[in-house]
């Protein structure tokens, strides 16, 4: 949700409402690992794995978020168009 809320901020800050390919993979990574983190319970031998690599796919999803979204948040916001203003009669 944080990822999601993100995305949407920094695309209403530069006008941009559709998600690039990058931020959908980031999701897909995101709702994997979310999936995956669990089993590390079921499977107790396993979990110092299964938390590495839970690990591993939140750094990676918020990662590739940054890389995309980063140099879009450093620079000034984008003008908005204005509506011309009506001559007064």
């Amino acid at each position: 949700m944080m990822l999601a809320v993100m995305t949407r901020a920094s695309g209403a800050h530069w006008s941009k409402i559709k998600a690039d390919n990058i931020t959908n993979v980031s999701y897909v990574i995101l709702a994997s690992v979310a999936f995956v983190r669990p089993l590390a319970e079921m499977f107790p031998g396993f979990s110092t794995a299964i938390v590495l690599i839970s690990a591993a796919g939140w750094t990676l999803a918020f990662g590739l978020f940054t890389l995309e979204h980063i140099p879009m948040l450093c620079v000034g916001r984008k003008s908005l168009t204005v509506r011309e203003a009506r001559p007064s009669t």
